[in-house]
C-alpha cells in the first residue's frame, strides 16, 4: 500500500480494507470512547451500529462529505462531517470524522443537566428534521416499551423506530407541526395507547430549539399523570354508578372498569364484585362474605404487619371510615400481590352505613419496580462509595456536604475539614506550570461560579508529601438557575507525573545507551541524509566520517548479498528500501570483503509526519556472524541426534531418506521387519541402506513420487492415508507421513518417513457399516412381516361380514355389523400405520421404488378429490377443487401423490368443524406446479410449525379421538414430495386454519418405469378408507 495513514492527524479517522477496519488513530479512540480492540477487525456495518448511525446512513455508502450524528460509547451525541478517501488500492478507504465546532449539546444548553437529572420529568432531545434521539434521561426511557427503555437500544434511533404507532399517528403530526411552525406545543394529559402497558397519560411539551436562527433540536419533556387522570375518571365512574345504580347499564360499566370495584352491604355480604376485583381473590367463586378469603389468603399492611380480620379495609369502611390509597399485600397460594385500596361508606337516610364501596388497583408491578429501583440506587451509592476516584460535593456556602471513601482517604486532615477553604490550613496548591493558586483560583471556587472544569492538573504540597491530581467539576443549578452546589471528581495522578519525570531521565540514559550499544544504529532524513550514527555504525560501515552526508557515501569496500546469495544492488540496500516506505524485520545481509564474510540482521522502519509524509528512516544492524555459525553447527547436530534417537527408540517404523535422490540412509528395527515381510529377499538392514525408497516398497510408485514431490515443492509434511498391504498373507492398512528436515539455510536436508498401522481402525469402520446396513434391512423386513398377518385378519373380518349379510336370522345383526365395521376400520388403520412405517424404512434405507410415469397431475388430483368428496360431505364439510390450468403433464408416481393429498385432506377433516370448507387448489408456475390444501379449522400454533414434518411428531396429544394419529403421516408426505424433487411448506395461524403448499417440478421422463403396484392402492376408494381410517367423529 503506497498510501500511509497519518496516525497523528488531528481529526479522528478509520482505515478500512475490504470493508474491515484495519486501523484507527488515537483521536478516534478518544473521540468515541471505544478501545482499539473493540474496533479493529469490525466490518463497516458493525462500526455503523457501534456509532449508532445506521438510522441515518451506513459507512459503506459514504462517498462525499456526509453530515450526521455519531454517538460515543457513553451514548453522547456528536455532530460530525464524515468524509471518505479512497486509496490507490480501491478496496482501501479512510473515513475522517470532523466534529462541528461548539455543537455539543451539554455545552449549548446551560440547564440541560438539571432537566436531565430530574427524577419526575422525562426529558429527551431530538434532531431536526430526522427526529433522531440524541439524549434522554432514564425517566423518559422508562416510558417506552422494552427494549427501548435502555439507552443502548434507543439512543441514535428515530422516533418511529422507538415508539409503536408513531409514524402516521397524532404524535408524529405534533412533532411535524412544531418543526413547521417553530412554535412550542404543550399537551396536558395527552393520551397514548400503543405501549404494552396500555393507555397512559402525560403532561407533554414539545419545544423547538433554534441555533443561529435555524431550528436545530426539539426538546421533548413529559410528566406521567396516568394515576391522576385515572383517579379523576374513577371518580366520574363512581358518580355514574351512584346515579345509575338501579339501571341495567350499571353492571356493564362496573365490569369494564380497569380498577377492581367491590360493593358490600352492612351484613358483610359482597353484593357486587366486578371482573377486575375478582383478581383480588384467589378463588373468587367461593367468596361470599368478608373473611371468606382468609382461609387461603393473608393480608399485610405497608409495613409488613399482618392485618387482623376486624382491621381489613372493607370492615373499616363499613364502620364509617374513609380509606384512600391504603397499600395491602396479599399472600396467596399463587403468589404475592400488592394493591392500593380506597373505600367510602354509603349512608342511608337515617345516617347509618348502608353499603361500602371498595376500589382496588393492582400495583404489584409498580411495587416490584420500586423495589428494583431501590436496589439499583443502593448499588449506585455503593459504586460511588467504592470507586477509585475521589468525589466531593460542596454547596454554595463552600460547605463540604459529601465525600466518598476515596475522598475521605485522600484528603489530608479530612476529619477536621468542613469548609472548602479550611484545606488551605494544611495545603498549598499549584497549577501545571508551578504557579501558586489563590483561594479564588481553586477549582472548587471556579465551579461554584458556574465554570465547568475538565481534567485540570493541580499539584498539592501537603505535610505528608507532594501529590498531583487530575480534577473535573460541574456546577449544579437550582430551580432559579443559580449555582446550588459543585461536584468535583479528582484522580490521583502522582504516580503518572512521577513516571513522566522518570521517562525524561530514562530518555537521557537511552541516548547514552544508543551511542555505546554494540548494534549499529543509523538514522537518516527523507532526502537520505544521515542525522544520527552511533559509534558502532561508524566503526562497522564507514571509513571516512567526514563524508557522511548521503546514504552510500563513505562506505567500506564490500559487496552485499541476501540469504539467497543474490547480490544486493545499490538502489535496493536496506536504507533505500526504508526510504521507499518499506519496513524491514530481521532482514539478513551478508557483507563480503576481500578477507571475510560478515552477517548482519537488519531492522528498518520509516517514520511519517502528521500528514502521512515520510520524514525519516531508522536502521538497526546487529552482527550475527558468530551466532549463525553456532546455530548452524547446533542445528545440524541437534537434528541428527534427534533423528538417530528417534529411529532407535520410536515404537513406529521410521526411515530416513536422502535429498533429493530419496535413497534410504537409515532405518529402525520395526521398519526393517515390515520390509522383510514384504520382500523376503531382504536379508539385513545393510541391504536396504542405499536403496531407492520407491524400489523397496509395494506401494504405488506414482503415488509415492507425487507425495515426495509435494514435500519438496511445498516444504511441508505430506500424509498418505489408508495404503493397503498384504503382509504374510494378511491384509493390513497403513498411513505414511513424509516429514522434511531442514538445514540452517532453510533448505531440505533429508526426508523422514514414518509408517503408522491403522488396520484396526479400517476394519472397525467396515464392520460398523455392515452392522448399520443389516439394521436397516432388518427393520424393513420385520415391518413387512407384520403386514402379512394383518391382511389375514382383514380378510377374515370381510368374510365374517359377508356371512352376516347373507343370514337374516342372526340375532343382533345390526350390533354385530357395527362391531365388524369398527374392526374393519381399525384394520385399515393398522394397515395404514404399518404401510407408513414400511415406506419410511424403505426411504431411509434407499429401497423405496417409485413408479414414475408422465401423468396429467390436474386429473390425478381432481379424481382423488372427487372420490373423497362424499366422505367429506358425510362429515358436514365442503371440499372445493380449483385449478388455473386444465392439463399439466409431469413425471410422478400417481398412487403416492394421491396418498399425499389424502393425508393432507384427512388432517383438514380432523381439525375442522362441521360447516367448514376445505380447498384443494392447483396453480401452474411454468417450471413447477403448486398444489395446496387449505382449511379454516383450528390452525396450528406458530411454535409448532418448524417441527410438524418430523417423524412421530404430534402438535397436541390432548385432542379428542377425531385427531388421533401416529405422527408419521406428514413426515412420510414430506419424504414422498422430496423424492419427487419437490418441497412442501405450511402456513397457519392458531384459530384461523392451515394451508399446506406442495411444489412439484414440471419435468417429464422419456420412458415410464414399469413395476408392480401395491394391489391395495389400485382402488381410490380403498385408498380413502385406509388414509381416513383414523377419523372417528
Amino acid at each position: 500500500m503506497k498510501y500511509t495513514l497519518n496516525k497523528k492527524a488531528q481529526n479522528p479517522f478509520l482505515h478500512s480494507k475490504n470493508n474491515i477496519i484495519v486501523d484507527v488513530n488515537s483521536e478516534f479512540i478518544k473521540f468515541i470512547g471505544c478501545s482499539r480492540n473493540e474496533l479493529i477487525g469490525k466490518s463497516l456495518t458493525d462500526i455503523s451500529y457501534i456509532l449508532r448511525i445506521n438510522s441515518q446512513i451506513y459507512l459503506e455508502d459514504v462517498e462525499n462529505d456526509c453530515r450526521c450524528y455519531v454517538f460515543t460509547k457513553s451514548y453522547e451525541s456528536r455532530e460530525v462531517t464524515i468524509s471518505c478517501k479512497t486509496l490507490e488500492c480501491k478496496n482501501e478507504k479512510i473515513y475522517f470524522f470532523e466534529e462541528k465546532p461548539n455543537s455539543r449539546i451539554d455545552n449549548k444548553f446551560m440547564g440541560i443537566e438539571q432537566l436531565y437529572a430530574n427524577s419526575k420529568i422525562g426529558f429527551a432531545i431530538h434532531s431536526v428534521p430526522d427526529l433522531i434521539l440524541l439524549k434522554a434521561n432514564q425517566i423518559c426511557l422508562d416510558f417506552w416499551d422494552a427494549p427501548y427503555n435502555r439507552k443502548e437500544n434507543s439512543i441514535g434511533k428515530k422516533q418511529k423506530e422507538i415508539i409503536p404507532g408513531f409514524e402516521g399517528g397524532k404524535e408524529q403530526e405534533i412533532f411535524l407541526d412544531v418543526i413547521k411552525t417553530g412554535r412550542p406545543c404543550h399537551l396536558p394529559e395527552h393520551e397514548y395507547s400503543n405501549f404494552k402497558g396500555g393507555t397512559r397519560y402525560w403532561d407533554w411539551s414539545v419545544i423547538p430549539i433554534f441555533v443561529d436562527g435555524k431550528l436545530k433540536y426539539i426538546i421533548d419533556t413529559a410528566t406521567e399523570v396516568t394515576e391522576r387522570v385515572l383517579n379523576r375518571k374513577l371518580i366520574k365512574e363512581q358518580g355514574k354508578i351512584i346515579e345509575q345504580q338501579k339501571k341495567q347499564q350499571l353492571k356493564a360499566i362496573i365490569e369494564n372498569m380497569c380498577d377492581g370495584l367491590i360493593i358490600l352491604d352492612k351484613d358483610y355480604n359482597y353484593s357486587l364484585v366486578n371482573t377486575s376485583a375478582k383478581e383480588f381473590f384467589y378463588n373468587p367463586h367461593s367468596i361470599k362474605k368478608i373473611g371468606d378469603s382468609l382461609i387461603h389468603t393473608k393480608y399485610y399492611d405497608s409495613k409488613g404487619n399482618l392485618i387482623a380480620a376486624e382491621d381489613l379495609p372493607s370492615r373499616r369502611v363499613l364502620r364509617g371510615e374513609r380509606i384512600k390509597e391504603c397499600r395491602v399485600t396479599c399472600e396467596r397460594p399463587d403468589g404475592v400481590y400488592h394493591y392500593n385500596v380506597s373505600g367510602s361508606p354509603i349512608y342511608d337516610e337515617s345516617g347509618e352505613v348502608e353499603k361500602a364501596i371498595i376500589c382496588l388497583r393492582n400495583v404489584t408491578e409498580q411495587v416490584n419496580n420500586d423495589e428494583l429501583i431501590r436496589m439499583q440506587k443502593e448499588q449506585l451509592e455503593a459504586i460511588i462509595e467504592n470507586m477509585s476516584d475521589a468525589l466531593y460535593i460542596i454547596n454554595k456556602d463552600y460547605n463540604i456536604t459529601y465525600l466518598n471513601s476515596a475522598a475521605r482517604e485522600g484528603m489530608y486532615g479530612a476529619g477536621s475539614i468542613k469548609i472548602a477553604y479550611d484545606t488551605l490550613k494544611y495545603n498549598k496548591y499549584y497549577d501545571y506550570e508551578g504557579n501558586l493558586l489563590t483561594f479564588e483560583n481553586l477549582p472548587v471556587v471556579r465551579v461554584l461560579k458556574g465554570e465547568r472544569i475538565k481534567e485540570y492538573i493541580l499539584t498539592c504540597k501537603r505535610p505528608d508529601g507532594i501529590y498531583h491530581f487530575n480534577i473535573s467539576g460541574s456546577p449544579i443549578h437550582d430551580e432559579n438557575g443559580e449555582v446550588a452546589k459543585a461536584i468535583l471528581c479528582t484522580r490521583n495522578i502522582t504516580q503518572q507525573v512521577n513516571n513522566d519525570k522518570l521517562i525524561r531521565r530514562q530518555k537521557e540514559k537511552l541516548e547514552a545507551i544508543i551511542e555505546n550499544m554494540s548494534d549499529a544504529l543509523l538514522i537518516f532524513d527523507k532526502n537520505g541524509n544521515y542525522t544520527t550514527l552511533n559509534k558502532a555504525a561508524k566503526d562497522t560501515f564507514f571509513t571516512e566520517f567526514a563524508k557522511l552526508d548521503k546514504i552510500g557515501e563513505g562506505l567500506k569496500e564490500a559487496e552485499y548479498f541476501d540469504m539467497d546469495k543474490q547480490l544486493i544492488p545499490c538502489d535496493n540496500t536496506p536504507a533505500h528500501r526504508v526510504l521507499r516506505g518499506e519496513k524491514l524485520l530481521g532482514y539478513r545481509v551478508a557483507t563480503k570483503t576481500d578477507d571475510s564474510v560478515v552477517y548482519h540482521d537488519v531492522n528498518g522502519t520509516p517514520i511519517y509526519d502528521n500528514e502521512g509524509r515520510l520524514m525519516a528512516g531508522i536502521l538497526c544492524c546487529r552482527d550475527v556472524t558468530e551466532k549463525i555459525k553456532h546455530e548452524e553447527d547446533l542445528l545440524l547436530k541437534t537434528q541428527y541426534d534427534f533423528l538417530n534417537s528417534m529411529i532407535d527408540n520410536l515404537d513406529l517404523p521410521v526411515l530416513r531418506l536422502s535429498y533429493p535422490d530419496s535413497k534410504v540412509t537409515n532405518i529402525n528395527q520395526k521398519s526393517y521387519d515390515i520390509f522383510k515381510k514384504l520382500k523376503p529377499e531382504i536379508k539385513s538392514m545393510s541391504y536396504i541402506i542405499g536403496q531407492n525408497y520407491e524400489d523397496i516398497t509395494n506401494f504405488d510408485k506414482a503415488v509415492i513420487h507425487k507425495h515426495i514431490e509435494n514435500v519438496i515443492k511445498k516444504k511441508e509434511s505430506s500424509y498418505l492415508k489408508y495404503q493397503r498391504l498384504i503382509v504374510s498373507g494378511e491384509e493390513s492398512f497403513v498411513n505414511i507421513l513424509y516429514q522434511p528436515v531442514f538445514g540452517v539455510n532453510g533448505e531440505i536436508a533429508e526426508i523422514v518417513t514414518i509408517i503408522i498401522d491403522v488396520t484396526q481402525e479400517v476394519k472397525a469402520n467396515n464392520h460398523m457399516e455392515k452392522i448399520l446396513k443389516t439394521h436397516e434391512e432388518f427393520f424393513a423386513n420385520i415391518s413387512h412381516e407384520l403386514k402379512t398377518p394383518l391382511n389375514v385378519i382383514f380378510s377374515t373380518t370381510q368374510l365374517f361380514n359377508l356371512y352376516l349379510k347373507n343370514n337374516p336370522l342372526i340375532n343382533n345383526k345390526n350390533s354385530i355389523t357395527n362391531y365388524v365395521n369398527i374392526m374393519v376400520q381399525n384394520c385399515y388403520r393398522l394397515l395404514r400405520l404399518i404401510s407408513n412405517l414400511v415406506d419410511l424404512s424403505k426411504i431411509q434405507s434407499g429401497f423405496l421404488e417409485f413408479n414414475l410415469s408422465n401423468e396429467n397431475i390436474v386429473n390425478v388430483i381432481e379424481e382423488i378429490v372427487q372420490s373423497a368428496s362424499e366422505y367429506v360431505k358425510s362429515k358436514g364439510l365442503s371440499i372445493i377443487f380449483d385449478t388455473d390450468v386444465e392439463e399439466k403433464i409431469i413425471a410422478c408416481d400417481s398412487n403416492k401423490i394421491k396418498r399425499v393429498i389424502l393425508n393432507l385432506i384427512s388432517n383438514a377433516i380432523k381439525f375442522s368443524e362441521p360447516g367448514d370448507e376445505i380447498y384443494v387448489n392447483i396453480a401452474d408456475k411454468d417450471d413447477a406446479i403448486e398444489i395446496s390444501v387449505e382449511d379454516n379449522g383450528i390452525g396450528i400454533d406458530e411454535k409448532h410449525l418448524d417441527t410438524i414434518f418430523e417423524r412421530f411428531k404430534q402438535v397436541d396429544k390432548s385432542f379428542t379421538r377425531n385427531t388421533e394419529g401416529s405422527g408419521i403421516g406428514l413426515c412420510l408426505v414430506k419424504s414422498i414430495v422430496e423424492l419427487h424433487g419437490g418441497k412442501i411448506n405450511v402456513e397457519s395461524k392458531l384459530g384461523e386454519g392451515s394451508k399446506f403448499k406442495i411444489d412439484l417440478p414440471s419435468r417429464t421422463i422419456e420412458k415410464t418405469k414399469s413395476t408392480n403396484k401395491d394391489v391395495i392402492l389400485n382402488d381410490d376408494i380403498e385408498m380413502i378408507n385406509i388414509e381416513f381410517s383414523d377419523i372417528y367423529w
